[in-house]
């Protein structure tokens, strides 16, 4: 009986396995895959990093940047700022589930003000004037998504790109308004573990650092952290310089990274002794007679940071002249014919709406 019940299974499973084949035989064949359409707009933030690249590689190279470097913190840091020590921010921890033991990180919406906070205060530790003539002021700008928006004209075709940041740390004599043209420091702040993304990290924070310089009047850098790791980008004349305090993967033998405490002593430094703390600041400062050497870092940049304003003229350069004939048309008619001139080059220009 065992025989007879073994000889059926197998003859039930050859038909099953028959059917299959024959199934499978009659299916047509699967259409070939439609070309992925690439957009137009590229948020700074796209998860798919490998359709980005390239439109970011030919837009840092259209501005002569060729190459990232890893920058170390300045040997001429004040003996002031090298003996603080940074404390981390502890990422507020919420119940998952009411009565149970699981739990989840908060919210970056919830815990981002007390993180901007935290940051803040321990600038100030290291040394940082905040809230006091001829110091800085840090502002909330999260909700302007897209005030670092820029378009760009790159060797495989103009492309735009739409971002903003977190935070700003501007002149005290600032306007709040004003803070994407006084921008000195951009923090982009991540919960724990975005970090690790190695690829979106580094695509995020260069395209912040190329729009912030469509719009600064002053070179910035780009800080992303979570409270205890940072990755920090700088323009470094014709390279993209990063200061990361993570662990290279799949590199065994590699000395450790920078500290968190580095990398507060870098922000710090370059606010102290590199930055301008007057919102007169301008590029034209620099090339005046008699002007003081600027610090090596704001040398460094200042390169690339006058290319781009060029680009940024020469696109422009349209709308000054269709302005110039508006002003000669009658009163009334004249500011509506100005207001549509500038809206129509900033929907053209991919530019901050």
């Amino acid at each position: 009986m065992l025989g007879e019940e073994q000889l059926r299974n197998e003859e039930d499973q050859l038909r099953d396995k028959q059917w299959f084949l024959t199934e499978q035989a009659m299916q047509p064949p699967p259409a070939p895959a439609a070309k992925a359409k690439i957009p137009s707009c590229f948020s700074f933030n796209e998860s798919n990093t490998r359709l980005v690249k390239p439109y970011l590689t030919a837009a840092l190279r259209s501005i002569g940047i060729k190459s990232d470097v890893l920058v170390q913190l300045p040997a001429d840091v004040d003996p002031a700022i090298k003996e603080r020590t940074y404390t981390c921010f502890e990422w507020p921890i919420t119940q998952q589930r009411k009565g149970k033991k699981s739990e989840r990180y908060a919210e970056e919406d919830e815990a981002a003000p007390q993180l901007r906070k935290h940051i803040k205060a321990q600038l100030v530790h290291f040394g940082v004037r905040f809230n006091t003539e001829g110091g800085f002021k840090m502002v909330d700008v999260h909700t302007q998504v897209d005030a670092l928006s820029f378009a760009v004209d790159t060797s495989i075709g103009d492309k735009e790109f739409s971002g903003g940041t977190d935070a700003a740390v501007i002149p005290f004599a600032a306007t709040q308004e004003s803070w994407s043209e006084q921008a000195r420091v951009l923090f982009e702040l991540k919960p724990p573990g975005a970090l690790s993304n190695a690829e979106l990290t580094a695509q995020q924070g260069q395209l912040l650092l190329i729009g912030s310089m469509h719009y600064t009047c002053h070179p910035a850098i780009v800080v992303m952290t979570d409270g205890k790791d940072f990755v920090i980008y700088s323009v470094r004349e014709n390279s993209v310089g990063s200061f990361s305090t993570l662990r290279e993967k799949g590199v065994v033998d590699a000395p450790p990274p920078p500290s968190a405490t580095d990398a507060m002593q870098f922000v710090a430094h370059y606010l102290i002794r590199v930055c301008s703390a007057s919102p007169a600041f301008s590029v034209e400062t620099f090339d005046s007679a008699g002007a003081p050497a600027p610090a090596p870092e704001m040398q460094s940049a200042l390169t690339v940071f006058r290319l781009v304003k060029q680009k940024v003229m020469e696109q422009a350069a349209p709308l000054t002249e269709q302005l110039e004939v508006d002003l000669m048309l009658p009163g009334p008619e004249r500011a509506r014919a100005m207001a549509a001139t500038i809206a129509t080059w900033q929907a053209a220009s991919g530019l901050r709406r």
